[in-house]
């Protein structure tokens, strides 16, 4: 090896054990405690929520079955909300904020997921801001989820 392969070999050493040593972990990648790998899903949710759920389940290698063992994850309600956070000097919307919380209950255990957004309001594309908002409230969902997921984690 030469010298300025042996440096650069060192400073990604460097890096990779600092961010080690910080607790630093990929997105995504959540280490769930075996005591919550098996999961009985109730509540009522929609159909695009519960797709990212099971999705997450799945990337953390959870399953999802109705036995007596299973942890329970209780989906009490999810409230999606949009409210107006800045208007122009017309008077008409310029901008809104949109926020989704999730109430849900971990073997009775009581927990909130809020997420919130900003859509930025055009008045002359109504067709491009549902399609817009419809896709920031799915952020949200992702948000949510991923705050139900960290919460998992948490949990020994």
């Amino acid at each position: 090896m030469n010298k300025i392969s042996l440096q650069q070999l060192f400073i990604v050493f460097f890096i990779i054990t600092s961010l080690n040593s910080c607790g630093f972990s990929l997105r995504g990648v959540y280490n769930i405690s075996d005591k919550y790998k098996v999961i009985n899903l109730q509540g009522k949710m929609d159909d695009d929520f519960k797709k990212y759920l099971i999705r997450s389940f799945q990337d953390a290698n959870i399953t999802i079955k109705t036995t007596d063992d299973a942890t329970i994850l209780d989906i009490k309600n999810i409230i999606r909300k949009k409210n107006i956070q800045s208007l122009k000097t017309n008077g008409t919307v310029d901008k809104y904020y949109l926020s989704v919380g999730v109430t849900y209950r971990i073997n009775g255990d009581t927990y909130k997921a809020n997420a919130t957004g900003i859509l930025n309001f055009d008045e002359n594309n109504i067709h491009a801001n549902n399609s817009e908002q419809e896709i920031i409230y799915n952020e949200l969902n992702k948000k949510s989820i991923r705050i139900i997921m960290i919460k998992l984690q948490s949990m020994k």
